[in-house]
């Protein structure tokens, strides 16, 4: 985990006076209690189906995506971007890497998605975002690099350049003509001991592309339960028809619900069964040695995913499982809490099933999809 590694690292680093001192006042204003909140069980398991895929000549690593009745898997390392049907017959291995008009000109493929109009974006290393069409020919090429980092200004927490893409699990999330992503502070300056951080620094960006506006907006702060030097700081978010952002954290049982311009509309959420929640709230010294047994011993929550009107929720419940958990709301209320596949999360919706992301294991050399229905 190269996050990790540098935490490690930058936790001991101390800041000499760079650090903003004005804590926003408007931070609370980002969260809101339940005003509905029901439980209805009505699901009590699913029955999940698992399909091996062959999918030639993959390094095994890679993302997925769904559009218009389709899957995909881009290879990270490769760049092939393969296509399959959904019954899940291979289709054909589009792209690959080159400087092509149907090539993808980087290294690594570091995000992926496809968007309702059948769009396929990529995303290298370095801020550079690649859009294809539906017949995998590109149509843009939209470099955002942040400018230098200044350390002498106050008000970094609002200036793109303070961020940068949390790699280690980018989120990429199209709506209309932008595009959206998980970010967190500068390595130099990411550091959740510092309440100063915890409560100013921003947690998702906003990418123009359609025209040439380039990064519009940096929005969110970090949930009041991840509470500063702890393991679970890391969130996950959706965005719906309507460009509602629905938003979790790791340690957070709530889902946050905001409009298109980020404002809070209403929360809800119901704790996973049998979490162990007892966080240790980390120091400076301690920070490296725990952080792993920390992640490895505690429940929290994984993925999330919201299709029409129903919201998929992931979640671990610490220790030595042999499965994860699903909740699953039927708007607000709580309709299911089910056994699912460990690092199991749901992708999308062909009809009459609902697809996981695919899951791909260099080690046993398998590339895995699930599906299951809801019948209620």
């Amino acid at each position: 985990m190269r996050l990790f590694n540098l935490i490690i690292i930058f936790v001991f680093i101390l800041s000499g006076g760079c650090r903003n001192k004005n804590i926003d006042g408007d931070y609370s204003s980002f969260f809101v209690l339940p005003e509905e909140n029901e439980k209805n069980i009505t699901i009590q398991s699913l029955n999940i189906q698992t399909i091996d895929l062959n999918l030639p000549n993959s390094s095994y690593a890679g993302y997925s995506g769904i559009t218009n009745s389709k899957i995909f898997f881009a290879d990270k390392y490769f760049c092939w971007l393969y296509e399959l049907d959904e019954d899940l017959n291979l289709l054909g291995r589009r792209m690959g890497q080159g400087r092509g008009p149907q090539e993808i000109p980087l290294k690594n493929i570091m995000g992926y998605t496809a968007s309702p109009d059948g769009h396929h974006y990529f995303v290298g290393s370095t801020r550079d975002l690649f859009i294809y069409d539906s017949t995998y020919t590109i149509v843009k090429n939209i470099s955002f690099i942040a400018e230098p980092f200044d350390p002498q200004n106050d008000t970094h927490y609002d200036e793109n350049d303070y961020y940068s893409l949390d790699y280690d699990d980018l989120i990429l999330r199209p709506y209309k003509d932008h595009l959206y992503f998980n970010v967190i502070g500068e390595e130099v300056d990411f550091d959740i001991s510092y309440k100063e951080y915890y409560q100013n620094s921003r947690v998702m960006m906003e990418l123009d592309i359609d025209g040439n506006r380039g990064i519009e907006r940096l929005m969110g702060r970090m949930s009041p339960e991840v509470k500063y030097m702890t393991a679970f700081w890391r969130h996950q978010y959706d965005v719906d028809k309507r460009g509602n952002f629905y938003v979790g954290f790791e340690a957070d049982s709530l889902v946050y619900v905001y409009d298109n311009n980020y404002r809070i509309k209403y929360s809800f959420g119901h704790s996973g069964e049998g979490m162990n929640t007892d966080y240790l709230e980390m120091t400076l010294d301690n920070y490296a040695d725990l952080v792993d047994i920390e992640r490895g011993e505690k429940g929290y929550y994984t993925s999330l995913k919201k299709i029409g009107n129903y919201l998929f929720r992931t979640y671990k419940r610490g220790g030595d499982m042999d499965s994860d958990r699903m909740q699953i709301y039927d708007g607000r209320t709580l309709i299911g809490d089910v056994d699912v596949p460990i690092n199991f999360s749901v992708m999308g919706y062909i009809a009459p099933y609902y697809y996981s992301d695919i899951i791909a294991d260099e080690e046993e050399e398998t590339i895995r999809i699930r599906r299951f229905r809801l019948d209620l």
